[in-house]
């Protein structure tokens, strides 16, 4: 985003964050240093702008973002160069020595939904165990030489959150087999959600939630896939029905449900729903030479990784570098 920046002093939050205010797409900025001693300094920043499409209310974004002072946070609103308000937080955290720095861990959280729908289920899934979390770990050792070796690693996980997913597209599932098949018991209901739902789990190993586009072809495989047999249990109360017109049910309520997902993550899940619209940029500066990352790239010396809290939904997403104090010259 590219904004003229315009400080407008601090108020209330209440005034700050009217009820008309609606949370948008968040860029979140980490920055994060690791000084010689084994102390450091984080710095977090949020720019959090208002979009209805996305349409979280300013108390249930504090809420699943963990945003409010009580956190540490604080909150100002600016302005970009088209007159658009938007809201900045920002939090500073001092690391006093070596062991401290496990105290960062779970400070970056989202909550799936707010607390008074935490005790909700999807599925087998209760909404409130929806959560996106932080784990942080900083080691460092030296040699008979006096050289001194740091190694960073932060992971940030989902968890049960591709668990939700799946169990809103069986609960569709099973709503469309009750409306188009009502003669199906239960028990043969159940086998043909069993059947897509073991599918659901492939496509998930195969990259559901990559964000590289094919997420609409790999549900519409899990879809073809469960159609055979799901057409066998269909026909022992349904003998004449066809093919064709299973796997259509299938396709209708796995790969082309987005208005109802969408709905969902409004109105039941808006901390998975923000942070399906956030953007994470991670900035790491470490003592001395850096021997060994995984980071997408370099801002002079400073390590970047750029990610999107979607992208731990499947698997961890970690960060890592290691670094040397002496024994040669700076990378």
């Amino acid at each position: 985003m590219h904004r003229i920046r315009r400080q407008n002093g601090p108020k209330a939050l209440a005034i700050l964050l009217p009820a008309v205010w609606l949370a948008g797409c968040v860029e979140y900025t980490i920055e994060t240093t690791v000084n010689p001693d084994g102390s450091g300094v984080r710095t977090e920043r949020m720019e959090a702008t208002e979009d209805p499409d996305v349409g979280v209310a300013p108390e249930s974004f504090l809420e699943v973002m963990y945003a409010g002072e009580a956190y540490g946070w604080s909150h100002r609103e600016e302005v970009d160069d088209d007159g658009d308000t938007y809201h900045v937080f920002e939090r500073r955290t001092e690391v006093a020595d070596l062991p401290s720095w496990s105290g960062l861990s779970d400070k970056i959280r989202i909550s799936g939904t707010v607390r008074d729908k935490a005790g909700k289920k999807i599925g087998y899934v209760t909404m409130g165990d929806l959560r996106f979390r932080n784990a942080v770990h900083l080691r460092r050792s030296a040699d008979s030489d006096g050289n001194a070796s740091f190694a960073f690693r932060e992971t940030f996980t989902w968890e049960k959150a591709v668990d939700a997913v799946g169990e809103l597209l069986m609960e569709d599932l099973e709503d469309a087999l009750v409306a188009t098949y009502p003669g199906l018991s239960p028990e043969e209901r159940g086998q043909i959600v069993g059947f897509a739902r073991a599918r659901y789990w492939m496509a998930v190993e195969d990259g559901l939630f990559s964000a590289d586009g094919t997420e609409d072809a790999l549900l519409a495989d899990a879809a073809h896939g469960s159609a055979a047999q799901a057409l066998n249990i269909v026909r022992m109360q349904y003998p004449d029905e066809d093919l064709e017109s299973v796997d259509r049910l299938l396709i209708e309520s796995l790969a082309e449900s987005d208005d109802r997902f969408v709905a969902f993550l409004q109105e039941e899940l808006p901390g998975l729903n923000v942070a399906l619209n956030s953007k994470i940029t991670f900035r790491l500066n470490m003592p001395g030479r850096v021997t060994d990352s995984n980071a997408h790239h370099r801002d002079g010396s400073t390590l970047v990784w750029e990610f999107g809290p979607g992208d731990a939904l499947s698997a961890p997403v970690e960060i890592y570098a290691e670094s040397v104090i002496g024994g040669g010259p700076p990378a």
